[in-house]
Formats: structure tokens, C-alpha cells, sequence
């Protein structure tokens, strides 16, 4: 059975000690009386929060089991819901420091931020509420650097082998030298019409539509097609579980791409795009069969 519950520490919730609760899944547990068993051992939560396993060792925490479920997919969903309504991270009587199956390092729209009062440390939108409000500020807030600290940071670069020294006037003309030699060969030219195709793109000088606006401020985004029906759905990848892969695939491997060797390195593959960039006449090995 797949299991979303609470834990919670009622000592330190008496005594109104900062974080007492806990909210998270299981799969494949086993409850009885009250307590949750996963591999014939007692099984109370995996939060990575700096504090819990100490609190685990100083009371023994009650645990409330929330819902069951048939799949672990299931499961997921309804602990990202229940956490998300009750906004476990930014409460700081909660351990959790994230949302279930929701990644925030690689969205430019969340900052690792620390409760003011209780020190708690975890990823939130800038724009929330409580770091509006100054409930959660920087990490750095409020500290102060050590002597060593501050003779490192007033020395950068000391420890790059480089630093402090320069390079000789023979060296110079050795580094010209081979640019010179580079873009006057047949690898440098290609390399000029690459950076220059890269600077002039298609929408240069061109106003971009809302539509391609909000299409580029989504991160994680991919494109999924169904076999059986060609519909396209543009999703995050933390909903993939949400959909059967089975049915749902990724664009260019149901196409009917007609297969390809490259006579250069002989790689077999099929006739995307990517395979096309980088083999063929554009093969690494070109040159050197030519010669």
C-alpha cells in the first residue's frame, strides 16, 4: 500500500518548538497500530531537514496516516496537493523543505531563503508572501564573516596558480599566432559562420508575440505526442508520472525516420536532426578522411 501521513512531535509542539510537524509519502508500507512498517521495520519519515533525526531520538513522534493509495503515483499527487495547501515549506513549525516531486533549483523564479525567527533554510518563489513580508530573508542575513573569511574575500584569485603573473611577450605572439592559424583554416571558417548564424536569428529586429514571451520564461518544459491519437501536450517534467509512457512519447521517436550511416565514422542512426549536425560532411572525422 502507498501511504501519505503526518508525524507529529508533541513534546516539542507543547513546548512550542520550531519545526514539531512533518507531511510525506511512502510506497509499499504496512500500517498497524498506528505505526508504519516498510521492510519489517518501523518507518518514520525521511525528512532532510538538519534537525529530525535528533528530534527521532528524543521522543517518539505520533503518526497519523492521511490517505492510502492504490499506486505511488497516486500517492505523490495527493502528499504535492495536501503539502501545497497547507504551504509546508514557507510554515516553519513543518520539517518538509520542498514540495513532492516539484524540483525549484533550476527555476530562475524561486531563492533559497531562512526564516528569521526559527532559521529555517529552504527554496521559495521570491514573490511569496512571507519574503515579502520579511519572514524569510537572505541565508546571509545577519552573519557575520570570520577573520579568516574576510582576509580571503579582501584576496581574490590568490589561489589560481596564475595569479599575480603575466604572460611574456613570446607567449603573446605564440597565442596570436595559433588564433591566426585557426580562423585561417577550414575548422576556423566554419566557426565564424556558426557565431555569426548564432547572432543573427530569425526574430532580430522582429517583436516577439506573447505567446513565444511566455513559452520562453518555462523551464523544464518538454513535448509529449500520443501514438494513437497524434495529440501534442506540453508539460513540465515533474507531471511526466501523470501520463501512461506507453502512449505518451516523445515527438521524434514516433516519427518514421529513415535510417542513416555516416561514412566518415560509420555511426548508425536515425535521420534527425541532431545526427545530421554533427555527422556526414559536418562529421568530426571529415577532415581527416579528406587528407
Amino acid at each position: 500500500m502507498h501511504i501519505v501521513y503526518q508525524i507529529k512531535f508533541p513534546n516539542r509542539e507543547k513546548e512550542n518548538n520550531y519545526p514539531f510537524l512533518y507531511i510525506g509519502s511512502k510506497s509499499n508500507a504496512i500500517v498497524e497500530n498506528n505505526k508504519m512498517y516498510h521492510r519489517n521495520k518501523e518507518y518514520w519519515g525521511s525528512s532532510r531537514h538538519p534537525q529530525y533525526k535528533n528530534c527521532l531520538l528524543e521522543e517518539t513522534p505520533i503518526m497519523t496516516i492521511i490517505s492510502q493509495h492504490s499506486s505511488y503515483e497516486e500517492a505523490l499527487e495527493a502528499e504535492r496537493n495536501i503539502q501545497i495547501e497547507l504551504d509546508v515549506v514557507a510554515d516553519p513549525k513543518y520539517f518538509n523543505l520542498s514540495i513532492a516531486t516539484i524540483n525549484s533549483y533550476s527555476d530562475p523564479e524561486y531563492a533559497t531563503f531562512k526564516h528569521l525567527k526559527t532559521g529555517k533554510i529552504a527554496r521559495l518563489p521570491r514573490n511569496h508572501i512571507s519574503v515579502v513580508s520579511g519572514d524569510w530573508v537572505g541565508v546571509t542575513k545577519g552573519r557575520k564573516l570570520s577573520d579568516s573569511e574576510k582576509k580571503a574575500k579582501s584576496q581574490p584569485g590568490t589561489k589560481n596558480p596564475f595569479f599575480g603573473k603575466k604572460h611574456t611577450e613570446e607567449s603573446i605572439q605564440k597565442i596570436k599566432e595559433g588564433q591566426q592559424r585557426f580562423f585561417a583554416s577550414d575548422s576556423g571558417i566554419i566557426e565564424k559562420k556558426r557565431r555569426a548564424k548564432t547572432a543573427k536569428t530569425t526574430f532580430s529586429g522582429k517583436p516577439k508575440t506573447s505567446e513565444h514571451k511566455k513559452k520562453i520564461g518555462k523551464k523544464n518544459m518538454i513535448m509529449l505526442k500520443n501514438k494513437n491519437t497524434g495529440e501534442c501536450v506540453r508539460i513540465h517534467k515533474d507531471e511526466l508520472f501523470l501520463y501512461d509512457r506507453d502512449i505518451w512519447k516523445a515527438p521524434h521517436t514516433l516519427a518514421d525516420y529513415p535510417i542513416g550511416i555516416c561514412p566518415w565514422c560509420g555511426k548508425e542512426n536515425k535521420m534527425v536532426s541532431s545526427f545530421k549536425k554533427w555527422h556526414f560532411n559536418n562529421c568530426k572525422y571529415y577532415e581527416n578522411n579528406e587528407n
